[in-house]
């Protein structure tokens, strides 16, 4: 499980914003190493047709863990989306967020 300190979301949201393609998305946001310390809130994705997105969240129940989030078309999330592994994607060409520090426990 990963904690985050709320105080800092509105500027960081801001700081540690991104727009990642398809093609960067297993070395800069589903890389293990990079993951390590950090949580995503993933607020778009940018798709032609259906897309998913496969990861973990921070739940603290293990089994509501694994999620995958799915649609058709381009996305915004009124809601961010938290995960703290992104672990795979079809469909997308890019995804728009930001990530935070987390610590370990």
């Amino acid at each position: 499980m990963k904690s985050i300190t709320l105080q800092d979301i509105q500027r960081l949201s801001f700081q540690n914003q991104f727009s990642v393609s398809a093609a960067d998305f297993a070395t800069k946001l589903a890389d293990p190493d990079k993951n390590k310390g950090r949580v995503y809130y993933i607020m778009a994705v940018v798709a032609v047709g259906a897309w998913t997105l496969t990861g973990q969240t921070g739940n603290s129940d293990p089994e509501l863990r694994p999620v995958v989030y799915s649609g058709t078309g381009n996305t915004e999330f009124h809601h961010f989306r938290c995960m703290q592994d992104l672990t795979g994607q079809t469909g997308i060409s890019e995804i728009h967020g930001f990530w935070a520090n987390a610590s370990q426990y």
